[in-house]
């Protein structure tokens, strides 16, 4: 048993999970388990996770929308929408379901945002909403507008990227995805650039000259541009497959983007963490009531600072 727990599940050590299996914490097969009992295919092991083992996280989203059908949240980034692996509360749907104000035990996702991404995201209060909002997600009757900072200056400044995307081998880095022009599906993403700036940034490295330590200054020239997309189809990771495959990619996207040194400040202070990717609006109309709906959620603080810092040490062009 412990020599499975700790292959499978490697947030905790072996001598861990022997000390929750010894004290009564897991069952196989509903039946109470010993250190050395056998795990084979298809039995159930149950645990019974300890308050202490999950502190409750601190979420910071906000609801942009409401009514007794659907819910609107801003989803900060670096947040998980549902339970994934050890992560069984911090998420979204778990703390909206348990710890809302009141709770909320029948509310379902209807879209969903990767962990890093920010912004707009929906969820349905009841069953019926769910399926209608679903099937309308599926047939392209929602709109969503993205913001992305990306690596570089596109060209043309605005463009439809159709290139079918699908499953790629990639060793160590779980579900990864790419251009797949022979199998892949169907996928469309429409970006216009909104602004573009080059950071030029002072690098300070020693030198020796005839044994006289000195600091020269080694300037460095990145360039990045602020982008708004509007996917028409919704695969897996689109719209950062399809700018890494125009030789964009998003900044701080740790699966498709380059070295994030170009997000340093002088002084070496990471700017981002996450990927710079914010769902800024959702339109669609009311599954319930017929009209017009556009949810949107402000540019969070990170990017702000993100953009801010760009902007105030560059060139900057209004394209749009």
């Amino acid at each position: 048993m412990v020599e499975y727990l700790a292959a499978r599940f490697t947030y905790l050590s072996a001598d861990e999970w022997r000390e929750r299996v010894e004290n009564g914490r897991l069952t196989h097969n509903n039946h109470p388990c010993t250190t050395d009992t056998l795990v084979t295919q298809g039995d159930l092991v149950t645990y019974a996770i300890p308050d202490e083992d999950t502190p409750l996280p601190k979420l910071e989203y906000t609801v942009l929308y409401e009514d007794e059908w659907l819910l609107g949240i801003n989803k900060p980034g670096s947040l998980l929408v549902h339970a994934k692996g050890r992560f069984v509360r911090e998420n979204l749907i778990y703390q909206l379901r348990t710890y809302h104000d009141p709770p909320m035990p029948d509310v379902n996702l209807i879209n969903r945002l990767d962990k890093e991404t920010s912004g707009v995201i929906l969820l349905a209060k009841d069953k019926k909403t769910l399926r209608e909002m679903s099937r309308r997600f599926a047939t392209g009757a929602v709109t969503k507008t993205y913001l992305a900072l990306v690596h570089g200056i596109p060209d043309p400044a605005a463009d439809t990227i159709a290139l079918p995307i699908g499953k790629v081998n990639a060793p160590g880095k779980g579900d990864h995805f790419g251009i797949d022009e022979d199998g892949g599906k169907t996928a469309v993403t429409n970006y216009q650039t909104v602004e573009t700036f080059t950071i030029h940034r002072k690098e300070r490295e020693k030198k020796s000259v005839k044994s006289v330590k000195s600091v020269v200054s080694n300037e460095q020239t990145n360039t990045f541009s602020l982008v708004q997309l509007t996917p028409k189809t919704g695969r897996t990771h689109q719209l950062r497959v399809h700018l890494a495959a125009i030789g964009h990619p998003i900044v701080a996207d740790k699966r498709y983007g380059i070295d994030d040194e170009a997000v340093r400040t002088e002084n070496g202070r990471l700017l981002l963490t996450r990927q710079a990717l914010h769902c800024a609006a959702t339109q669609f109309q009311h599954p319930q009531t017929g009209s017009d709906c556009t949810i949107t959620a402000p540019l969070p603080a990170d990017l702000q600072a993100l953009l801010q810092y760009g902007q105030q040490r560059s060139r900057l062009f209004i394209t749009s």
